[in-house]
């Protein structure tokens, strides 16, 4: 995919709508101790989106941790049918997350 940037006009367009006049404006805010002193050590001429994956995933596998992720925490959006057939039961202790229904 090619990247495409943006033309002088759009740029400026951009920046009169947020208010400032300069996109270094937009970065004043942020502490100078936080910025990148000097260039990026980037390769020259870039590398292949593969290349990038593995840099990537060597990269992470140097993270350290005995934690385990429950990202998205099972919350997906579902239709249950769980308080239709839990109605009709008598007994619901055993789904103690689900409050009693009013008489």
């Amino acid at each position: 995919m090619k990247f495409t940037p943006h033309t002088k006009e759009e740029i400026a367009e951009m920046l009169s709508t947020v208010g400032v006049s300069e996109i270094d404006a937009l970065f004043a805010p942020i502490p100078a101790e936080l910025k990148t002193k000097g260039g990026l050590d980037l390769p020259e001429g870039g590398i292949s989106e593969p290349e990038a994956v593995s840099r990537l995933k060597r990269l992470a596998g140097r993270n350290k941790s005995d934690m385990t992720c429950f990202l998205g925490g099972a919350e997906y959006m579902i239709i249950s049918s769980l308080p239709l057939w839990t109605h009709s039961l008598p007994d619901r202790s055993f789904i103690p997350h689900i409050p009693p229904l009013p008489a």
